[in-house]
């Protein structure tokens, strides 16, 4: 028995150290698990080492959010102040109307790649904003919105 758990032991810590953190991470709560059309996810990243990105939304949301997706809009700012606007639509569930990500519960959490090689050529710190734009004034049973950035492999 004690065999069993040492291994068990030694292949969560396995798992758990080949889980890199992201360069950049940051969640924010959306109040009362309803994300407002006003409400702007704002981030700040200093980037050292310009170079090719990948993007990551992150949508933590309650398993029984009706929507099948949502759309996004997401401004960045370099900084020198050049602005760029894009639009993504995040999926929640697929065709069958199964959950996409991960639940654990009540709550699932997805993270989408929106971008694979997303440029960021300028030393700095980039303004990053991301609001939804859906045709609703607010999106219920909502409870995260994330952002994550990594270096693009090669």
């Amino acid at each position: 028995m004690k065999n069993v758990q040492a291994i068990l032991l030694l292949f969560l810590l396995g798992n758990l150290s080949a889980c890199e953190a992201p360069f950049f991470q940051k969640w924010q709560d959306i109040p009362l698990l309803k994300w407002e059309q006003s409400q702007v996810i704002a981030n700040e990243v200093g980037i050292e080492n310009p170079g090719n990105y990948k993007i990551t939304l992150g949508i933590r949301h309650i398993l029984e959010t009706p929507y099948a997706e949502i759309k996004v809009a997401m401004d960045l700012e370099s900084p020198s102040g050049k602005k760029e606007s894009r639009n993504y639509v995040i999926k929640l569930r697929n065709e069958k109307n199964e959950v996409l990500g991960e639940a654990l519960s009540e709550l699932v959490d997805l993270l989408q790649t929106v971008e694979e090689r997303y440029a960021f050529s300028e030393k700095g710190t980039y303004k990053i904003t991301v609001r939804h734009a859906m045709n609703l004034p607010t999106l219920g049973g909502i409870v995260e919105v994330g952002l994550l950035l990594d270096p693009s492999k090669s």
